[in-house]
């Protein structure tokens, strides 16, 4: 994960990669009750894109 500054203390939090594997994994580490969510809604966009 990269780091994004965000005033004279740092990140708050990391930004993750921009790949679905990453971005679950953020989302679990961050909001873990959201990570069905995060599932169904890379689903949909998946299926909606094609």
């Amino acid at each position: 994960m990269s780091a994004q500054t965000n005033g004279p203390y740092g990140p708050l939090i990391p930004m993750p990669e921009l790949n679905p594997d990453a971005l679950r994994a953020a989302v679990a580490r961050i909001a873990p009750s959201r990570v069905r969510a995060l599932t169904q809604h890379l689903f949909e966009a998946t299926t909606n894109a094609q």
